[in-house]
């Protein structure tokens, strides 16, 4: 499910900053949650909105920036892991080289 959630608490650290969100669920009920790794298009300011996703049957802990598809650590990593794949194939190409 997405909704609106306030900022109650910034994290700062070497990547995009980690937010705690206050929350209600469509039945009424508060819920407070940490969000790791938010968008780098999310304005964090303690007292704002952010849209978020989450999941209503685990709200604490499955919860997600609604802006954020992927991460920057997610994407290195994944770019990272794409080139040393290449460098790998290239590498095991040239050995086999002419060989039946």
């Amino acid at each position: 499910m997405t909704t609106t959630a306030e900022i109650t608490k910034i994290y700062t650290g070497r990547n995009d900053p980690d937010v705690r969100v206050h929350f209600a669920d469509p039945g009424g009920k508060a819920i407070e949650a940490d969000i790791d790794d938010t968008s780098a298009t999310t304005h964090v300011r303690i007292g704002g909105q952010m849209q978020i996703r989450y999941d209503p049957e685990d709200p604490v802990d499955r919860v997600e920036d609604a802006n954020a598809d992927m991460s920057t650590y997610s994407l290195w990593l994944y770019g990272i892991g794409g080139v040393m794949l290449l460098i790998f194939a290239a590498y095991g190409a040239s050995r086999l080289g002419g060989r039946p």
